[in-house]
């Protein structure tokens, strides 16, 4: 996907029947898409579903004054090449805090997209954190009736366990190991048991390298074997999201 997606893949695995559809969705920054034409969106759709991904999960930040015309070309290239689906994932760490009416806004404005990819007949949301907004969920989904799993990793899932019912699942971002130990489920059973029988997304990724010295991030995890032996984990854990 060139220099467009995260190395960050995640697959949707229905929890009422394992007959159910798979579905596998690539992290896609849009904030680093200004350029990109309709058809370029297109011809990166084409190359994603060539690589059987299903669709992208849209990271977008509320200090870009071109989201929408961004997600405008992205929802329009996933409705024309065709069963390619998308969804928001609210970025609260790149420019802060998303307003709330600003989201509900957003998610009202696509969810009626053919592209948009849906849950439990709802219009799927997630975010990258946003802890500090937590409590905004509930008026989110009365407003957009939106099925929410955020990415709040950094607040711990004993925290996360007394704030779930604010939302409909959880997605953990730990999806590598720390120092020289292989990954392991540790963390995904801790996490699945915080939601309570709430859909959990278990991330699967790679590898992760990067090197920002502007934001302090200059590090490399490891992640040689990480691609293979991570679905393993996967295919034994059965998570209802990946």
């Amino acid at each position: 996907m060139n220099i467009y997606l995260t190395l960050f893949v995640f697959t949707l695995i229905d929890h009422v029947t394992a007959a159910m559809p798979k579905f596998v969705f690539a992290h896609f920054i849009v904030g680093n898409a200004a350029s990109l034409t309709q058809e370029q969106w297109e011809s990166e759709i084409k190359l994603a579903k060539h690589s059987l991904i299903d669709g992208f999960a849209l990271n977008i930040a509320q200090q870009d004054t071109n989201t929408d015309d961004i997600l405008q070309k992205a929802y329009a290239a996933a409705g024309k090449v065709g069963k390619f689906s998308l969804f928001l994932s609210f970025d609260y760490l790149s420019g802060g805090p998303w307003p709330v009416e600003r989201v509900i806004d957003t998610i009202n404005k696509y969810k009626e997209l053919p592209a948009q990819f849906f849950y439990d007949d709802k219009p799927l949301v997630s975010t990258f954190e946003g802890v500090a907004n937590i409590d905004d969920w509930p008026t989110i989904r009365s407003k957009s009736d939106c099925f929410v799993m955020p990415d709040w990793t950094s607040l711990g899932s004993q925290r996360f366990a007394e704030v779930r019912q604010n939302v409909n699942g959880f997605f953990s971002w730990d999806a590598w190991p720390v120092g020289t130990g292989d990954k392991t489920i540790d963390s995904d059973r801790i996490w699945r048991n915080a939601t309570h029988g709430r859909p959990y997304m278990m991330p699967v990724s790679p590898w992760f390298y990067t090197n920002l010295p502007q934001w302090n991030k200059n590090w490399l995890w490891k992640g040689a074997q990480l691609w293979t032996y991570r679905w393993e984990q996967i295919y034994r854990f059965q998570p209802d999201f990946v």
